[in-house]
């Protein structure tokens, strides 16, 4: 009788549908667009927009046409951040702002913390509106890479660090 032969190893071939997505934004693009930085922390969702027919055909009509941004933007967010730390630009008050989280793949949570890179908005928070957007594709960084960036920082013409004085 021949010995039966089992091979060692099989090879499994799946279909995977291949969806184009957006690197992070490079740390040296944030810092040299970003007027403000800070340490913070999300304290408050002020308003989310709801995701809409409209929003949920404008993905779908971006599907399948080699389009290469976020896989899902989901809507934008008006929060209230709790600042920490400012390590680039000044603020009139430095314990709260309103920003807004634009239309990206993530959404934020009440006790996110993180680095914020932001840019002004043209409304400059007329009306009481956020005077301010977050920059980064994907949220926040890693408050545990605040001591990287402050080093990237020194390297830039624009670096200011600053500690928030209590009231």
């Amino acid at each position: 009788m021949a010995p039966f032969l089992v091979p060692l190893s099989y090879t499994l071939l799946i279909s995977v549908p291949f969806i184009a997505v957006l690197p992070p934004t490079p740390l040296e693009e944030l810092l040299a667009e970003a007027t403000l930085i800070i340490v913070g922390e999300t304290a408050q969702i002020i308003s989310q927009r709801p995701d809409n027919a409209e929003d949920k055909a404008r993905y779908e009509a971006r599907a399948g046409t080699g389009w290469t941004g976020p896989a899902r933007d989901l809507p934008d967010q008006t929060v209230k951040l709790a600042v920490r730390e400012i390590l680039r630009g000044k603020l009139d008050s430095t314990k709260e702002i309103l920003v807004l989280k634009p239309w990206n793949p993530y959404l934020l949570e009440v006790g996110q913390q993180g680095v914020f890179f932001l840019a002004p908005m043209n409304s400059k928070g007329e009306g009481g509106g956020p005077a301010w957007h977050i920059l980064n594709l994907y949220g926040p960084y890693p408050v545990d890479k605040t001591e990287f960036i402050r080093q990237r920082m020194q390297t830039s013409t624009q670096g200011q660090i600053t500690t928030p004085r209590p009231n």
